[in-house]
């Protein structure tokens, strides 16, 4: 009992400083460092602009704040992050599908179901198959997310992300451990069916063309200041450019209590999937001031014990037929007006 006792601390420690490791130096992070010094830049160069051009921002609003890092809704984002890499570390990881065995399962499968193909690793499959593993990886971000903002039960646990009253680089990773657990398991099959069809029609393993050890595709549009996607920085690309690439500027309208843009801008990195699902809003320099949070719901999700136990409880009840749960309230990506 001890040894199991010692072994599971063990693993919950390894777990939430591992997690905080791959914050900093996994190119697969928006806050690995080399984004976060390029948006550190950006952030500088636009809050020149302002202050050049425009009034005083409230506290919430700028990114130098000590709200912004210190206030209470800063400090649940270090709670969260720490609790769920110590809660993967002991238990959710164990969930988790090995990539290259459902890879090899997928390709094994078709061969047998269509035998005789397959050639030899062509100079362009690197290529092809990192613009295809970019592609499918933004669209899963994107459908999940717009099924986190439509399904009841998926939506509460959402509302963890969505109750940050302000955003820093670390509210990126502020998320309800069985979002992240569906999120991961999602991912994980969408990623071995693109490389199990690699490895079924080049007959052999490819790795897609990378740098400093990143898809170069998604290397490319997350060094565009995704970093400040979560930040106060309000930096548009302006309706043209928005229409293809999401902006920081967009994701805080993501964020924003304003019913208008409630469900709107749920992609990760293309702007494609929002335009062609009708989930798109455009922003400009001009910047709108944005409330973030869930409104007087933010209530209920400011200690870190109802950011873990608030949420399950309720995703439970909203499983249960509609007269037994009571009414509810609007989530983001209802129609203004719609009701529950």
């Amino acid at each position: 009992m001890l040894d199991w006792l010692e072994t599971t601390l063990q693993d919950a420690v390894i777990g939430a400083f591992t997690e905080l490791a791959k914050l900093a130096v996994s190119p697969y992070s928006r806050t690995w460092l080399p984004v976060l010094a390029v948006s550190l830049l950006a952030a500088v160069w636009v809050a020149r602009r302002e202050r050049a051009t425009g009034p005083a921002l409230p506290d919430h609003l700028r990114l130098g704040s000590f709200e912004t890092w210190f206030g209470r809704s800063a400090i649940n984002d270090y709670w969260l992050i720490l609790l769920n890499g110590a809660l993967f570390g002991m238990l959710l990881g164990q969930l988790l599908p090995e990539g290259e065995r459902m890879a090899a399962w997928v390709a094994d499968s078709l061969r047998h179901a269509l035998p005789g193909f397959g050639a030899a690793p062509a100079a362009w499959a690197p290529v092809l198959l990192a613009a295809t593993l970019f592609l499918v990886d933004d669209f899963v971000r994107y459908a999940v997310h717009w099924l986190e903002h439509r399904v009841p039960a998926l939506w509460e646990l959402h509302k963890v992300h969505h109750s940050a009253e302000v955003l820093n680089f670390m509210t990126a990773e502020r998320h309800h451990p069985l979002s992240i657990l569906v999120f991961r398991l999602v991912m994980a099959g969408a990623v071995a069916m693109v490389n199990g069809v690699f490895l079924w029609a080049f007959g052999g393993s490819i790795s897609p063309t990378g740098v400093l050890g990143a898809n170069v595709f998604w290397l490319v549009t997350t060094m565009l200041a995704s970093g400040l996607r979560h930040s106060p920085v309000w930096l548009s690309f302006g309706p043209r450019v928005e229409r293809w690439l999401l902006s920081p500027a967009q994701h805080q309208i993501h964020h924003s209590t304003d019913e208008r843009h409630y469900g709107k801008n749920l992609g990760g990195s293309l702007a494609i999937w929002d335009r062609m699902f009708g989930t798109l809003f455009v922003t400009s320099r001009e910047r709108i001031a944005l409330n973030f949070g869930l409104g007087d719901e933010t209530r209920e999700l400011r200690s870190v014990g109802a950011l873990y136990l608030r949420p399950i409880v309720k995703a439970l009840g909203s499983l249960l037929p509609q007269g037994l749960r009571g009414a509810r309230t609007k989530r983001p990506g209802d129609a203004p007006g719609s009701v529950g």
